[in-house]
């Protein structure tokens, strides 16, 4: 399976919005997301806040997306979406360490502008 995800971010772009969702009805069960120099990351690692949801248990690990699997991630950036690639970590050692995929990615030169 994979642990993380991460989509390149151009400098001066924004990502908000971040969001992952893998069904589980436990809310803190989702991939935690942050932006990084140059990059959206969503990740299984349990040290990047998450948002916690009272009435439901924190998990002490949270799962790779497996073969079979769907998760929803998403953001919302300030800049036009264009083809680039995306990277996943695979969770397990070994070769290859990880995988690049096409998608779609944050433009890094134009701009979406901000309705007043």
């Amino acid at each position: 399976g994979f642990d993380s995800l991460s989509i390149p971010l151009p400098a001066g772009r924004e990502a908000t919005g971040r969001s992952a969702y893998i069904g589980d009805a436990n809310p803190n069960m989702n991939w935690r997301s942050q932006v990084t120099a140059g990059a959206v990351n969503f990740s299984t690692d349990l040290t990047i806040p998450g948002f916690a949801s009272g009435g439901y248990p924190m998990p002490t690990a949270l799962p790779t997306l497996d073969w079979g699997s769907l998760y929803s991630f998403s953001f919302v950036s300030d800049a036009p979406p264009v083809a680039g690639s995306a990277t996943l970590h695979v969770a397990q050692s070994g070769s290859p360490a990880s995988y690049t995929v096409a998608t779609l990615v944050p433009a890094g030169s134009a701009r979406i502008a901000k309705a007043n």
